[in-house]
């Protein structure tokens, strides 16, 4: 009897262990392979786009200038701009969007090889992993020079993981 519990027990651990990474190859395979509804089953579209609103709100909040508080156009302006950016996120954060934004070639959809022909990036094709606590798995793009780019965060839902937010690179805001 002891030994079924630990087997069951070890058959457990490596699956809390492996699931964040199972989820990566899965968001990798979906894209590559353009299906929507297959990337769409690893993400959660509505804390996905609520993060990316306050990111960018914040983003927007955080560029006032702070002797001009007062002035009611910039209040006006930070209101508009937080409109748009709410707009743009629920209209712009979508499996085809994303699929571009996990590529590490620049977020453009194809590069060109020496001999001319173009050949289709692949996905999360050099990136970085990390565990970032018990209910949190990080996704880190790295360019040509392993610079770092846009990362990608998974959170637990329930026994598996789904992407719930994407931390912007400054260069792509």
């Amino acid at each position: 009897m002891k030994k079924w519990i630990v087997i069951i027990g070890g058959i457990v651990l490596a699956y809390i262990v492996a699931a964040p990474h199972i989820t990566v190859h899965n968001l990798k395979n979906a894209a590559q392979a353009h299906d929507g509804e297959a990337l769409g089953d690893q993400i959660d579209f509505p804390t996905l786009r609520q993060n990316l609103k306050d990111q960018l709100n914040g983003f927007l909040h955080t560029n006032e200038d702070p002797q001009r508080e007062e002035n009611a156009l910039v209040a006006i302006g930070a209101a508009i701009g937080s409109v748009i950016a709410d707009r743009a996120v629920d209209a712009y954060v979508t499996p085809d969007a994303l699929t571009r934004l996990m590529s590490s070639e620049d977020h453009h959809a194809s590069t060109s090889t020496n001999n001319g022909t173009t050949e289709e990036s692949k996905p999360f094709e050099n990136i970085r992993t990390a565990y970032a606590g018990w209910d949190r798995f990080v996704i880190t793009t790295l360019d040509e020079d392993d610079e770092e780019g846009a990362q990608f965060v998974l959170s637990r839902r329930g026994l598996g993981w789904k992407l719930t937010n994407i931390l912007l690179t400054p260069a792509d805001r």
